[in-house]
């Protein structure tokens, strides 16, 4: 294996016009900005790299200029496909003046495609967004004019069922941030509260014969990490970039580091909530009473104030011990947080890859 450990101005640099871009993250987690901001740099000052394809699941960034949004330069794209675009708003109007092709999959597939994308899999079949403005037979996913002449999803038939096939993207670059790397690049994430698609978007651009760029904070000698916390072995990686700005480095868009979102800590998850109460208690609660105490649930916490308030709520009533709480992003358990901090919790019981729980919410 050879994995080469350089700067994030180097790794900028390496990114040629053209390229397919596949990004990872939830909000700040998992997203390597220090090389996005060098990209930006580099844009600025060379017009390289241009004319990018970038996709990425769920949304990134900070409604500040960070993650995706370093990208909001005229000319340095050519397509946009991406799961949510609220935390983006720089590319707005640059999507309604058509600068370059907009698509908005649903977050879920676009995670899933990364995962076909690594087995060669030409198309994902699946029944999500029939009848959306995603089917073809409405908007086929576009956002704007630029995007008309472009088709990356289908309607086909299986055994007489209308399903949706959309076309898996073949990243030649893929970047985002781990904790630690070992001098063969292998990649854990100890300190970070997801690890959303990172192994099936780094196998996806190095099957396809791009290349892996990781940012992490400590570059760690071989054999040192722990074999079962390596989410992304290192024959997969190409680059390492190690950063020791904390702001570079940071778990979420609102903390620096808290450890009670990495690990699973009942005294942590027991401590009393006392919220006021005001016209969001009272939404909260009056959705948290939709459940039977006296049964099983399983909740999903989407984006927004209310599903955070929710989920407090339902711990300060004592209801969320009958019900288990996940998000998206592939959180089990805990107490679902939100704003910033969206997509983790406060001592989470589990944590998956995002493409996994796409597949449990499926049912």
């Amino acid at each position: 294996m050879s994995v080469e450990i350089i700067d994030s101005k180097k790794a900028a640099e390496l990114i040629p016009d053209n390229a397919t871009v596949s990004l990872d993250g939830c909000l700040g987690t998992d997203v390597a900005e220090e090389i996005l901001q060098k990209m930006k740099k580099r844009f600025q000052e060379t017009g390289h790299p241009n004319k990018l394809d970038v996709w990425y699941g769920c949304g990134i960034g900070d409604n500040h200029g960070a993650a995706v949004e370093n990208f909001a330069e005229k000319g340095m794209l050519r397509r946009v496909v991406g799961g949510l675009w609220s935390l983006a708003p720089k590319l707005a109007p640059m999507v309604a003046n058509n600068e370059f092709e907009a698509f908005n999959f649903p977050q879920g597939t676009i995670s899933q495609l990364f995962r076909d994308a690594a087995a060669h899999r030409p198309v994902l079949v699946t029944h999500t967004g029939l009848g959306t403005f995603v089917d073809p037979e409405n908007d086929g996913g576009r956002l704007n004019e630029a995007a008309k002449n472009s088709t990356l999803v289908n309607r086909i038939k299986i055994h007489g069922k209308d399903y949706l096939a959309y076309e898996t993207p073949k990243p030649d670059v893929a970047i985002f941030r781990g904790t630690y790397a070992d001098e063969n690049g292998n990649i854990t994430f100890d300190d970070e509260p997801l690890t959303m698609d990172v192994t099936a978007v780094a196998m996806a651009a190095h099957n396809n014969g791009g290349k892996v760029i990781v940012q992490v904070k400590r570059i760690v000698k071989a054999g040192s990490l722990d074999p079962k916390s390596v989410k992304v072995p290192g024959i997969l990686v190409d680059y390492v970039v190690p950063t020791d700005n904390p702001e570079m480095t940071k778990q979420t868009t609102d903390f620096v580091y808290n450890p009670d979102i990495i690990k699973s800590n009942i005294v942590k998850d027991a401590k009393k909530i006392d919220l006021p109460l005001d016209k969001k208690k009272v939404i909260a609660r009056r959705a948290a009473f939709i459940f039977n105490p006296e049964t099983d649930h399983c909740v999903n916490f989407g984006i927004g104030q209310y599903p955070m308030y929710c989920a407090m709520v339902m711990k300060e009533e004592g209801l969320s011990y009958n019900i288990t709480t996940t998000v998206e992003a592939g959180t089990f358990g805990g107490t679902s947080l939100g704003g910033g901090n969206f997509g983790t919790a406060i001592a989470p019981e589990a944590t998956i890859d995002e493409p996994y729980m796409f597949d449990f919410y499926h049912v």
